[in-house]
């Protein structure tokens, strides 16, 4: 994952990659490659490795013998076949990132700081990939919310168990909203990639995606 790479690292990089040791080679394998160094960009030759097609992913499952509900897996994997593989053995990554985004969406519909800053607490302990990481999963859950009132379930990705949150919170995201919700989380983003404070960032965070979200639900009835 080049493109987390702190800038001073990736500086670093670059003379070795600009002037290798002979007979080596470097592969960087990155799945947001506008995210990595522009001069770095400038020096690699990038091959693109597109997704798995529904098809591809759910016949592989058939052939090593998964035989429940494939079709489902195969959409939800979009097109990663470990992914796949790991959601038949229940073990799915981002189980972790859902429960916190239910906290955070609680202190969220609470509206008070006070039970926002446990929440921001809380993230701000996670390791800097990993706030990066949820961040991003939470981008997805704000698509996910948009996209899901149009009512084409083949737009959707969501596991049984995000569905139940879309549900909940479908009233949250409107046409409005997401744009600016989103640029916030981007923000967000950013900032953590600075290196800036993590508990600052979140509380920040919380309070923006407050003013954002909690409007749209409270007119749902949720409190």
């Amino acid at each position: 994952q080049p493109e987390l790479m702190h800038e001073s690292a990736a500086n670093k990089l670059l003379k070795l990659i600009e002037e290798p040791p002979r007979r080596t080679l470097f592969f960087l394998v990155s799945s947001m490659p506008d995210k990595v160094l522009g001069t770095i960009q400038s020096r690699v030759q990038q091959i693109r490795v597109p997704p798995l097609r529904e098809a591809e992913v759910a016949a592989a499952l058939s052939r090593n013998g998964i035989t429940t509900d494939v079709e489902r897996i195969a959409h939800l994997a979009e097109g990663n076949y470990r992914r796949a593989v790991d959601m038949c053995r229940g073990e799915w990554a981002d189980r972790e990132y859902l429960v916190l985004l239910g906290r955070m969406m609680g202190a969220i519909l609470k509206g008070d700081p006070a039970a926002m800053r446990p929440v921001s607490d809380e993230l701000a302990q996670l390791g800097r990939v990993s706030q990066i990481g949820f961040l991003t999963y939470c981008l997805r859950i704000f698509r996910e919310l948009y996209i899901s009132r149009v009512g084409i379930a083949e737009l959707n990705y969501l596991s049984p168990e995000e569905e139940g949150l879309v549900r909940m919170l479908g009233g949250g995201i409107t046409g409005q909203n997401v744009r600016p919700l989103m640029e916030e989380v981007e923000l967000a983003i950013r900032h953590i990639r600075q290196n800036g404070n993590g508990r600052m960032i979140f509380f920040d965070l919380l309070l923006r995606l407050t003013a954002g979200m909690a409007p749209a639900l409270r007119a749902k009835g949720l409190k």
